[in-house]
């Protein structure tokens, strides 16, 4: 059985060794490099393989074994460099979150100390408002005993002293009246009447710089009134209507004027200077937008 089966491997080994070419019947004992196939003596010859890198079987076998393994030993030096890589990610990512913890850490101290302070500040306020409410307090109190005493004076006067005598104080009496000045209401204003955090210590400033937009004006939609800087990042209103082309974009009633940005989706953020103008809208419409017809603001 032994020898029977090392007959087969034999047989068998030297019939892939042997195998014929399908075209010319011959062994293939030839292996060209560009199309990466065996071929027989006479496939050399064909029109498709003249000028290719032909080489023996077995020197390109042993080419193609050292090829790929050199290739396949690349890669696994590759895929361990990038294991290696991949290994200190989560080291790096501690490092990274406990950069970003001690950041948060002082960013909150600092807004801790700003609100301590905010607190004393506010706390110094009230304490002395408080004295000058009190003081107004005891005003009013001084100025209505001393309008009793008044009404009481008048009183007795009115019933016991005589006319003639009444008569002759009255102008006396009269002077006391004028002079007694009720005293004013103390109306007080706190200084800082809402919280406005400092913006390095604000979350709100950082998160909305994120989605901050710089407009620019679009003059060819620019109501005649209007006035669009040469920068095109202000406006004024004008009583003259100036001279413009005919647009169909232009606004032709409302004295508005467009941005030259268009937004179709997600956040975002810009700011506008109205200086000391009463009146004034800005804010963001949907296209189409009238532009021969008025509109609401």
């Amino acid at each position: 059985m032994a020898k029977i089966l090392q007959s087969t491997r034999g047989k068998k080994k030297r019939q892939e060794e042997s195998r014929l070419c399908e075209q010319h019947n011959k062994a293939l004992t030839l292996f060209c490099e560009e199309d990466l196939e065996l071929l027989c003596p006479l496939c050399t010859q064909s029109p498709d393989h003249q000028g290719h890198q032909v080489r023996p079987m077995g020197e390109a076998a042993s080419h193609h074994r050292l090829r790929l393994y050199s290739y396949i030993s690349k890669q696994m030096v590759d895929v361990q460099k990038l294991i290696s890589i991949q290994n200190k990610k989560p080291l790096e990512l501690r490092e990274k979150v406990q950069k970003q913890e001690q950041k948060l850490a002082s960013e909150f101290e600092h807004l801790s100390q700003f609100m301590d302070a905010s607190k004393r500040q506010l706390a110094e306020e009230e304490k002395d408002i408080q004295q000058k409410l009190l003081a107004n307090t005891t005003a009013f109190s001084d100025h209505l005993s001393n309008l009793r005493s008044l009404e009481k004076e008048v009183a007795e006067k009115k019933h016991v002293m005589p006319d003639v005598k009444f008569l002759m104080d009255i102008k006396g009496v009269l002077h006391r009246c004028d002079n007694l000045k009720s005293p004013a209401v103390y109306w007080f204003q706190l200084r800082r009447e809402e919280c406005s955090f400092p913006p390095q210590c604000s979350a709100l400033q950082k998160i909305i710089q994120r989605f901050r937009e710089e407009v620019t004006l679009d003059p060819e939609t620019a109501h005649p009134n209007l006035l669009v800087s040469e920068d095109k990042k202000s406006v004024t209103f004008v009583r003259r209507k100036q001279r413009v082309r005919r647009n169909p974009k232009r606004f032709a009633v409302d004295p508005v004027v467009l941005g030259t940005e268009g937004f179709d989706c997600g956040r975002h953020y810009w700011e506008v200077q109205v200086d000391d103008k009463p009146e004034w809208a800005v804010g963001s419409v949907e296209t189409p937008f009238p532009r021969r017809e008025s509109s609401p603001c």
